[in-house]
């Protein structure tokens, strides 16, 4: 029988680590709860001592290169969105789990997607639960998602949840893809007016420096200015990339730090303009995922620690897993949230929730404010950049043309 460690919460005695030997993990975990203990982390035996071993390591000069995050191959918001949704239809329509899930395999147009869901039937047919069969394949559904169908196997509103599940990726789809949009935009726009300036002043304007020096013109001011620049660019340039590349290296080696992300998380929450955004979608996020999560028939513990791991803030994630210690200790909800990053907002709404005991409810309407929060946020942060944005490449671009043709006009004169 296969062996786990695992870190738990215990109500008045902190936290506790130990190993037990399981069937599997969802055993271990239900066993461990059974004694009223709260599971932080679960992970089987040797993957523990593997991870152990690399952190006792000698560290190397330039270790940190190993820990900085590449990009991985999964399965894209979209297709989880539709699979969610298809299974969601099948089973209202009276299809077993195993048949939605053949159908929604032979309709896959992705290969890995279709393998993994013929390996989740096959695991169905050989007696395991929907939610362990979906935990073997790492990555088809989030976290939250898996405790979710848990919740709606013991409730036997597995389609319900389902159907849920997908509506709550989709809303967060479509907020993150505006807030992306409402930044993303204006750095384009900025890195092609930097582009073509970049073209004309290394490029264009020297040539006109060569053609006046031939004949012992002066340049006029402007076009001067710009032909020094180029020439400081020729001389210096290399050594200004290296020292970006330089900084950026630099700055994803600190990211790439628990120490680092929590510090540069709480920075981005502190900026004029960005943070209000960043803090408001943050909020929705914690207000919908607990509130779901509670209405789904978890505990507010195990519903606080699930959420935390999907928030992507540090700062708040680190607020909410505090909270869940006080929570754990005996303090309510609205209590151990209180303090920054939070707004004042949230912990006084949860406290009208708690004295109603309709904490759930209250939870999904402050979610939904949020939502439109942040969507009033994101039209403003778009109504601010874009003036801005066209002033400054405006003046940017204008005037590397006023210097090109002031030259030309000059040119004009001498011939």
């Amino acid at each position: 029988m296969p062996a786990f460690q695992y870190t738990v919460l215990a109500p008045g005695q902190g936290r506790r680590q130990g190993t037990l030997e399981a069937a599997d993990a969802a055993a271990a975990a239900a066993a461990l709860r059974t004694q009223g203990l709260f599971v932080l982390r679960l992970v089987p035996q040797q993957q523990a001592a593997e991870e152990t071993a690399l952190l006792h390591r000698p560290v190397e000069p330039l270790d940190w290169l190993r820990r900085l995050r590449l990009p991985r191959r999964g399965f894209r918001t979209q297709d989880r969105i539709f699979l969610l949704e298809q299974l969601a239809l099948m089973l209202r329509s009276g299809l077993t789990l195993v048949q939605a899930l053949e159908v929604a395999a032979a309709e896959a147009d992705k290969p890995r997607l279709r393998r993994a869901l013929e390996q989740v039937a096959e695991q169905l047919q050989q007696g395991r639960q929907f939610s362990q069969a979906l935990a073997a394949v790492p990555g088809l559904v989030p976290q939250f998602v898996l405790r979710l169908v848990q919740s709606g196997e013991v409730t036997g509103q597995l389609e319900h949840v389902l159907g849920q599940s997908a509506e709550y990726l989709r809303r967060r789809a479509i907020l993150r893809g505006r807030l992306a949009s409402a930044l993303v935009y204006p750095a384009v726009v900025v890195l092609v007016a930097l582009a073509v300036a970049a073209f004309l002043v290394l490029k264009v304007i020297p040539k006109f420096a060569t053609f006046f020096s031939r004949r012992g013109a002066a340049l006029p001011w402007a076009t001067q200015l710009l032909v020094d620049l180029s020439n400081w660019l020729a001389q210096y340039g290399l050594y200004v990339l290296g020292a970006v590349v330089a900084a950026g290296l630099a700055l994803a080696a600190f990211r790439s730090t628990a120490w680092g992300r929590l510090r540069w998380d709480r920075l981005l929450l502190c900026l004029p303009v960005l943070g209000p955004v960043l803090t408001t979608a943050a909020m929705s996020q914690l207000s919908q995922t607990l509130g779901m999560l509670l209405a789904s028939g978890l505990n507010l513990l195990e519903a606080l620690q699930i959420t935390a791991g999907v928030i992507g803030n540090r700062a708040v994630r680190r607020r909410v897993q505090e909270a869940a210690q006080g929570v754990l200790e005996g303090g309510s909800l609205a209590g151990s949230l209180r303090g920054r990053p939070v707004p004042e907002l949230v912990p006084r709404m949860i406290a009208v929730g708690e004295r109603t005991g309709s904490l759930g409810e209250v939870l999904e309407e402050l979610g939904r404010f949020y939502d439109t929060q942040l969507q009033n946020h994101i039209r403003r942060l778009s109504a601010m950049v874009e003036p801005a944005l066209i002033l400054v490449v405006g003046l940017l671009v204008g005037f590397v043309y006023f210097a090109f043709f002031q030259a030309v006009i000059q040119m004009g004169a001498i011939r």
